[in-house]
């Protein structure tokens, strides 16, 4: 509405210019008529009233309507027979197609620098509103302020109050029109800056134009604080991580000495005490509590290494044959009721490895089966090599109940421990198999698991590089 009424006041002001020159250079043309003063200098008027009407209306319409109507005037006025719009003379057939083309000429030229310098003013304005724009939003420290520059931005530019918001949808939720602009970097979409009110087609070029820029600086504004705020976080994260690891470690350091003092006394409790004294059931619970917790312990001390990079592998060439038996034997003293199927190639495979680490990984994998086994359920232990020779391919397999599908995925995460298998929830607090992937990846390898093809049961599987 407020559009078409000022086109329609921009229509009346061009035509009052006009009608108004037209008519001073006609009534100075009288003047000079009885003034005896030649045609060609009334036609000069006339040429200069189309000048003038061509310099202050817009567009080209303008100065060819003042055109046409000067030449019809001075026929009208001018010629013989005045006051009509006969000629007798056909000399004026000259004059009139030479008085023509000068007007339109001079109206078309008139009015294509003026064009020429307003969009060079606008283009002006343009880039001192964007270069102003951006030199506030290099000081925004985050979204809000990004956010209102942008607007006021709009608002001073356009004239149109304007709406700039982070991660919005595109849709306006209103049925109310409104010319919706992405804020896109990388392409992805990260904001949007929207005109309520107005549709695309009613904003013209240069608005538009304008828009699209003020979008553009948007994007590069949002992708700055969006990545500072994301240093910021991973910065805090690291923080967190490291005072945990403190925390962990100082705790696992104080639990190791009088966990120590526990097995060992109640190793000498029950080497003191008959089988058949119910003494030496509690003395052997406590022992292996102690164990457990020992072994906890362990894993808590080597992730916290591993994670910060101070666990420097000691690599040596070691037969796999002894570290997967010493492993067994250590399974087999803490699960006594428990079977250990253990198979490993005829010749003697040697692989360069930390073999008290690789160890630590067969215990925690042979652990984690016997807590989803019932003992009458053998765990098997085996190791072969890949089919392109490059890898030992390590498996552990129990025939428990599986591994739940949700759990496939986090697995192996610090901390995780399953929601569906109670073992999990009341013996462990999810780093054996966290610590497993780290000393694995550390020696170039990987590790999966997945639930057995051949029946019940959890495969556990990683690799470790031959050479």
């Amino acid at each position: 509405m407020k559009t078409a009424r000022k086109n329609r006041i921009k229509l009346w002001k061009g035509a009052g210019i006009s009608l108004g020159l037209l008519t001073a250079a006609t009534a100075l043309g009288l003047v000079f008529r009885r003034a005896d003063v030649l045609e060609t200098n009334i036609v000069l008027l006339y040429i200069l009233a189309v000048f003038f009407a061509s310099a202050l209306t817009e567009g080209y319409l303008y100065g060819i309507c003042m055109s046409v109507a000067a030449l019809l005037a001075f026929n009208y006025f001018f010629t013989e027979p005045r006051y009509t719009l006969n000629v007798y003379n056909p000399g004026y057939l000259v004059t009139f197609c030479v008085m023509a083309a000068v007007a339109l000429m001079t109206g078309t030229l008139t009015s294509r620098v003026k064009r020429g310098a307003m969009e060079a003013t606008e283009r002006e304005k343009e880039a001192t509103a964007l270069y102003q724009l951006t030199g506030r939003l290099a000081q925004a420290e985050n979204m809000r302020q990004i956010e209102e520059q942008v607007e006021a931005s709009l608002q001073r530019f356009l004239g149109y109050s304007g709406s700039c918001r982070a991660f919005a949808d595109l849709n306006t939720e209103s049925g109310e029109t409104s010319c919706c602009c992405p804020i896109s970097q990388g392409g992805q979409v990260i904001g949007t800056i929207t005109v309520p009110g107005k549709s695309r087609e009613e904003l013209d070029r240069r608005q538009q134009r304008f828009l699209q820029a003020v979008a553009e600086c948007a994007a590069l504004a949002m992708s700055r604080v969006l990545s500072v705020e994301q240093q910021q976080k991973s910065r805090e994260e690291a923080e967190r991580e490291r005072y945990r690891g403190d925390l962990l470690r100082a705790i696992s350091h104080d639990l190791r000495t009088p966990l120590t003092g526990i097995m060992g006394t109640s190793e000498m409790i029950m080497d003191m005490t008959e089988k058949a004294d119910p003494r030496y059931e509690l003395a052997r619970g406590i022992n292996k509590d102690a164990h457990w917790l020992h072994g906890l312990v362990e894993n808590i001390l080597s992730l916290t290494r591993l994670q910060e990079g101070r666990q420097l592998l000691n690599r040596q060439p070691e037969a796999v044959e002894e570290i997967i038996g010493g492993a067994a034997g250590q399974m087999r003293s803490r699960a006594p009721g428990y079977q250990f199927d253990v198979r490993v190639p005829e010749e003697v495979l040697v692989i360069p490895m930390d073999g008290k680490l690789i160890m630590q990984v067969l215990v925690n994998l042979m652990d984690n089966a016997v807590k989803h086994s019932k003992p009458e359920e053998p765990v098997s232990v085996s190791v072969e090599k890949s089919g392109d020779k490059r890898f030992a391919v390590f498996r552990v397999r129990d025939r428990g109940e599986g591994i739940a599908e949700q759990d496939l995925d986090q697995i192996f995460q610090a901390f995780y421990t399953s929601k569906v298998n109670m073992a999990d929830v009341r013996r462990g607090i999810g780093l054996g198999l966290s610590i497993c992937e780290s000393v694995v990846r550390a020696h170039g390898g990987r590790i999966w698991a997945a639930n057995r093809q051949d029946g019940p049961g959890a495969e556990f599987t990683f690799t470790l590089p031959l050479q």
